[in-house]
């Protein structure tokens, strides 16, 4: 992503002071609690926490532009999602945390409006901005990782399908998976169902794993299983 592009997709007040600082620590529990007060039915419901944050959300059913999933109005207070009937839910549930995470963060002092890629969904970004741009972002795509895979709940479902394949801590991880059949297994008992549970890609599935030292990925990426560098280490 070039400067240009970055900046379309952000139009930023620049009158706005320094973006506050916030921990790891701080942004999950901030999620966590978020997620359990919005935990019903066996998912996280993203729709209502946008509408108890006082935003209006619009969903239409074509993409608008082949790099825009979501966009989100500060001043007008909507968010849109774009390409409902494109997009794979788990891209689309991706895009509404982020933009819940730029409202819940009061990010609003600082964007009038952004446009949100299924791209950032990697967590990665390519350029050095500005501090505080790259800040603004790290928080609303770590803090959308949390609220979509909080910890002690991410924790608990790992330790159960551990436990019902009997799989065991063998010094690198609680899970290592790597290219070793015996290993490799392992991605589609485990991963795979974890992602439906949850409801997110396979992407971020891995990356929040890795950040937090429940599991490896040793296999060599494909097209398929390529994980990015983390957006979580800038901070």
């Amino acid at each position: 992503m070039s400067p240009k592009e970055f900046f379309t997709q952000h139009r930023v007040n620049s009158y706005s002071k320094t973006i506050p600082y916030k921990s790891k620590k701080e942004l999950s529990i901030l999620a966590e609690n978020l997620f359990d007060k919005f935990y019903k039915n066996d998912e996280i419901d993203l729709n209502e926490i946008i509408n108890t944050l006082g935003y209006k959300l619009i969903e239409i059913d074509t993409p608008e532009h082949p790099n825009i999933i979501g966009k989100l109005e500060t001043k007008l207070k909507t968010i849109t999602i774009f390409g409902v009937g494109f997009y794979s839910q788990h891209q689309i549930n991706f895009a509404k945390a982020h933009e819940i995470a730029h409202i819940f963060l009061n990010h609003s002092k600082y964007i009038i409006s952004e446009n949100f890629s299924p791209a950032m969904e990697s967590h990665s970004i390519d350029i050095e901005i500005t501090q505080n741009i790259d800040r603004l972002e790290f928080q609303a795509n770590y803090f959308a990782g949390c609220l979509l895979l909080p910890e002690n709940r991410l924790k608990a479902t790992l330790n159960y399908y551990l436990r019902l394949y009997g799989i065991r801590n063998r010094g690198f991880s609680p899970l290592y998976i790597d290219s070793q059949p015996c290993n490799f297994e392992n991605y589609s008992r485990i991963i795979l169902p974890m992602t439906g549970i949850f409801n997110v890609s396979q992407e971020t599935m891995k990356i929040r794993l890795t950040e937090l030292g429940l599991a490896q990925f040793a296999f060599q990426p494909t097209s398929t299983h390529k994980v990015t560098r983390s957006y979580i280490d800038r901070f």
